[in-house]
């Protein structure tokens, strides 16, 4: 078997960038449901705060369980490649920044965000640069090829959500144009994690192999 601790550890990324996507859309549910509701009163105002109690709570212990899965996954594959080590402490970072989010609002928020956006980013650049690496040891040029690509996109997608929340922080006034924005920043983000899902996803096939003998 080739590196298997790091093929263990990348599955459970995989896993975990699952459940982030996943917890994701239902915080995003969650919000379109409580703006289009119209004023409820009596019961159907009950029927409404529990729906979106309900889907706020999933999207949480979603988060919760990524969270878990990709400290754990980064930790088991370290031990066939150092770099996943690196992108532990961004993890840490982020987590920290969406427990200020909960409590923070105005420029506060928009600080937090800006750098839970780099820390995302950070994130995926040394678990692609990790993956290059074990790509390269097991002579997978196009692994390796396609890492330079994604890498690319995130970096273009979580660089133009951070200036975008950085932009956003010094007009608060245009509230319309704010909110349109961060709309934006939020669906760049959004292909980000797909993007790097699906090479996440792209290292596990390559990991499988290697365990099974098959190095290209």
């Amino acid at each position: 078997m080739i590196f298997p601790n790091a093929y263990t550890g990348v599955k459970k990324l995989f896993a975990s960038q699952i459940l982030h996507i996943l917890s994701t859309v239902f915080f995003f549910v969650s919000a379109v449901w409580l703006a289009a509701s119209p004023e409820p009163e009596g019961d159907a105002f009950e029927y409404v705060v529990w729906i979106t109690i309900g889907i706020s709570v999933a999207g949480v212990v979603m988060g919760v369980i990524a969270f878990l899965l990709q400290l754990v996954g980064l930790n088991q594959a370290r031990r066939d490649e150092r770099l996943f080590k690196k992108a532990m402490y961004f993890v840490i970072v982020c987590a920290a920044c969406t427990i200020a989010l909960l409590f923070g609002n105005g420029m506060f928020s928009r600080i937090a965000s800006g750098v839970d956006e780099i820390s995302t980013l950070l994130i995926y650049v040394y678990i692609f640069i990790s993956v290059f690496n074990l790509a390269e040891q097991l002579g997978n040029t196009s692994v390796q090829k396609r890492g330079k690509l994604a890498l690319l996109f995130v970096t273009v997608l979580f660089g133009a959500a951070f200036l975008i929340n950085i932009f956003v922080a010094f007009i608060p006034e245009q509230v319309d144009i704010a909110e349109n924005l961060s709309v934006i920043s939020t669906i760049c983000e959004f292909i980000g994690y797909i993007v790097a899902l699906l090479y996440i996803g792209t290292a596990r096939r390559m990991l499988a192999k290697a365990q099974r003998g098959v190095l290209s």
